[in-house]
């Protein structure tokens, strides 16, 4: 969606048909905590698969509801600002009275073009979901304390990935795999601690490299990242990730060996 001002932007993506289940009604119920639109972003893989899925019972799910305005109707004020609270929603068709605009807006929601409000609006929507920030980055990790190397990866991708760390956990060797499941808040500081464990990662995505100039400004420039990237409307497969292991490791051992020999 399009609007004037700077906005963050609340994204998951799914690697499963029971995550896309659940991950939408966690997209909803921050959408109506926040005020704020929610991408859930499955990619192809996910939107064509079919798989079973454990649903429980509706009484246990949980269900967030915003806040509705109270008292008369001629004093509501559906956009005022009160620090990083998030005010009432009245509903279409209630008697409070409310305006929708893509523009800078009043306290009534309609444009303004004042400067001095167009900078606390913009403070506003961007620390109401920044101070929520713990609550809206979701990850998932199965990393040990020094792996060979670390892959990195959402979506379909991750379900490979999943496989990968298996297969070379029979061989006896640890690869480690770090999931973003949102991409918006990005779980920049999460990512930048595995540098303490590994120097070595593997980012994997269905497309020319979305996510690499996140990535790479979450680890820095001490440790080295290689992308594996594929856009031909085919998933990943589990053998491209281990060629390519095994191609990055043969590389590491021969550049190894050769400094061996320069200083023996």
């Amino acid at each position: 969606w399009g609007t004037h001002g700077d906005h963050p932007v609340v994204v998951a993506a799914p690697s499963t048909v029971a995550e896309m289940y659940y991950l939408s009604i966690w997209c909803i119920n921050v959408s109506e905590e926040l005020r704020i639109p929610v991408i859930l972003l499955p990619d192809e893989i996910v939107g064509h698969s079919r798989e079973v899925v454990s649903i429980p019972p509706l009484e246990v799910i949980r269900k967030i509801d915003r806040k509705k305005p109270s008292g008369p109707p001629e004093e509501f004020k559906p956009f005022h600002i009160n620090g990083t609270e998030v005010g009432p929603m009245a509903q279409m068709g209630d008697p409070y009275r409310h305006n929708t605009t893509g523009l800078f807006y009043d306290d009534d929601g309609f444009p303004t073009n004042s400067p001095k409000r167009a900078q606390e609006l913009t403070t506003y929507l961007l620390e109401k979901v920044l101070s929520k920030r713990s609550d809206l980055v979701l990850y998932d990790q199965d990393v040990d304390d020094n792996p060979e190397l670390i892959i990195i990866a959402y979506g379909s991708v991750a379900r490979a990935a999943e496989y990968v760390v298996s297969y070379f956990k029979e061989l006896g060797r640890s690869i480690g795999l770090f999931r973003p499941i949102t991409l918006r808040p990005f779980p920049s500081p999460e990512i930048g601690l595995l540098t303490t464990r590994c120097s070595r990662f593997l980012l994997a995505e269905s497309n020319c490299g979305q996510m690499t100039d996140m990535v790479k400004a979450a680890l820095g420039s001490a440790v080295e990242l290689h992308c594996l990237n594929q856009s031909d409307g085919l998933p990943i497969a589990p053998s491209r990730f281990i060629d390519t292991i095994e191609q990055w490791s043969a590389d590491v051992k021969r550049k190894e060996a050769a400094y061996a020999a320069t200083n023996a």
